[in-house]
């Protein structure tokens, strides 16, 4: 079985995978392929479609004042409050616009590493920030599951840190 883990950044997000070869586990991180950088956690609502990740973040700036376009970053820093968007008339809450960026490390995963990724991704261990309450923890369990994803713990990102370095030395 594969182990997925996610770095579901303010800025930037990135999933990785465990997996056995043989007898040693090695681990595979889901970089955006252009780029070679983390996926930048920017939403980016094109008229009824949903881009997210480089594309959006390129488009930033050319986009962002044009009519039928609506991008949304950071959305971290509003997880577990009650703000909505009104985005073209549809309601949105954080967790939801969350969720599209779980969409898109799940489909980018599954897309562009098919011989790390044999199985469906389900399931994923997330780090958060020491500092996070139970009501972004929920909401990252809600963002999770808009993705098809189910958390089975949290990390706190120091505790990932030193799980890493344990792991690579």
């Amino acid at each position: 079985m594969n182990a997925i883990g996610i770095d579901f950044g303010t800025t930037n997000s990135i999933m990785s995978l465990a997996y056995p070869e043989g007898e040693e586990l090695k681990t595979q991180a889901f970089f955006d392929k252009e780029t070679k950088l983390p996926h930048p956690s920017i939403v980016w609502f094109k008229g009824d479609k949903v881009v997210v990740g480089q594309e959006a973040k390129t488009h930033l700036n050319t986009y962002s004042d044009a009519a039928g376009n609506r991008f949304i970053y950071s959305i971290k820093a509003n997880l577990g409050d009650s703000i909505r968007y009104d985005i073209f008339g549809q309601d949105y809450r954080p967790y939801q616009i969350a969720g599209e960026v779980f969409k898109h490390l799940k489909s980018y995963a599954l897309n562009e590493y098919k011989s790390f990724v044999k199985n469906e991704i389900s399931e994923c261990v997330l780090t958060i920030p020491v500092s996070f309450t139970g009501n972004e923890r929920k909401a990252l369990r809600k963002a999770a599951n808009e993705a098809g994803l189910y958390i089975k713990t949290f990390i706190h990102e120091p505790f990932a840190a030193v799980v890493w370095y344990m792991f690579k030395n």
